[in-house]
Parts: structure tokens; sequence; C-alpha cells
């Protein structure tokens, strides 16, 4: 192995590594937010925040931040074994991912930023996620 396979190996297993860590602390704050809100408003308050917390972005992040983990479990596993299935299912998860993001920027910039402000479009994620994954 050569050092610039070296090189890559060990700049994904770390770069999923960061993702991982960041991952479960975005869980960690996403369960925070949806079992105790008020705390959370509470912080807020104290730094003069004004953020409007909906429950339905709370478990986007949620769905968000454990898919992150799941992804990049495979690739840090993947680069560290050097596993060709894993590194292969990582690969799809990601493809998966960059077509799931070109779908909602492709739906978004057709609905408009202004439709998309409200949190009425959020139940009709579970339909386009269906349907970008068919």
């Amino acid at each position: 192995m050569g050092v610039v396979d070296s090189c890559a190996k060990y700049f994904l297993f770390i770069t999923n590594l960061l993702i991982f860590v960041l991952s479960c602390a975005v869980l960690g704050l996403g369960i925070w937010v949806l079992v105790d809100r008020s705390s959370f408003i509470d912080l807020l308050d104290e730094t003069n925040a004004s953020v409007p917390i909906y429950n339905s972005a709370v478990i986007l992040i949620l769905i968000v931040s454990i898919s992150s983990i799941f992804i990049s479990f495979f690739g840090c596993c993947g680069a560290y074994k050097e596993s060709k299935c894993m590194l292969g299912t990582y690969f799809v998860l990601i493809l998966g991912l960059l077509v799931l993001i070109t779908v909602g920027a492709v739906i978004g910039m057709a609905q408009g930023v202004g439709k998309l402000s409200s949190p009425s479009w959020i139940p009709c994620l579970g339909m386009i996620l269906a349907g970008a994954l068919l």
C-alpha cells in the first residue's frame, strides 16, 4: 500500500469519525429539545436568541442525525478495516443522500422559499423520502 492510499484511508477515517462525533452531539441536542423543551428555551432566553422551535423540525433533526451516524459508521469502519462491502454500502448511502439532496433542492426551488418557510410542508417529507428511495 502506497503513501497516497494510506493518506486517503486515514483521511476518510478521520473525516467520518468527526462526522460521527458531531452527529452524536446533534442527536443528544435533539433529544434534549424534544424531552425538556423548557430548559432549552430558558437557555436561549439567557443568550437573547429567539428561535421558534417546532416538534416536526426537531424530529427532522433527529432523523438526519441518526442517518448521519449510520452512514459515518460505515465509512469509518470500512476505511479502518478496508472492507469492500462496508465501503460499497457507504458509497451507495452517500449516493442516495446526494440524490435526496438534489430532489429536495429541485422541490424547494419549484415551491419557492416563501412556501417552505411555514412548517406545514414537513409532513410531506415522508412522501418525498419514499419517492426518492424507490
